[in-house]
């Protein structure tokens, strides 16, 4: 209840002021989650819609790498969709106006993250790549193991 009084107000004061929040990038902490400098305060960003491989499992260092290169120049701006469980913003993140959570699919680095995702581009996006065998879809299916799937086993 009080996560979604808090983003409501974020939501209500990121609409009053601007469509998007600028932010100053502190690092890349994974290949979908971000580290910004927002009016002066670190806010961790988590990419909306999307999953990327961990950083211990494959291909996670190289979804990583693939973030870093995409914000290492330009204008970092988000638009906030939600506060997550671990406090974090989530937000679809932009680039000198470029669809970073899009770009992350459209390139193989990240699965549309199907429980979350809302957008028919991510999804349309992810069919490409996979038809394409871009980036993590090189990868054999039956060594292919999704983050959510990943992550559950490891709590295991």
């Amino acid at each position: 209840m009080i996560r979604t009084i808090v983003c409501l107000c974020l939501l209500y004061i990121g609409s009053a002021t601007a469509e998007n929040i600028s932010g100053e990038l502190i690092k890349v902490v994974d290949g979908d989650t971000i580290q910004l400098l927002i009016n002066g305060k670190k806010e961790r960003i988590r990419l909306a819609e999307i999953d990327t491989p961990e950083t211990k499992q494959d291909y996670g260092i190289e979804a990583t790498e693939a973030l870093s290169a995409l914000l290492s120049f330009g204008d970092i701006t988000i638009r906030l969709t939600d506060i997550d469980r671990y406090k974090r913003w989530v937000a679809h993140v932009y680039i000198d106006k470029q669809w970073v959570n899009l770009i992350m699919v459209e390139q193989g680095h990240a699965w549309v993250y199907t429980q979350y995702a809302r957008s028919k581009a991510l999804f349309n996006a992810e069919q490409q790549a996979r038809g394409k065998l871009l980036g993590l879809w090189q990868t054999p299916s039956s060594d292919l193991i999704p983050p959510w799937e990943w992550r559950q086993a490891q709590r295991r």
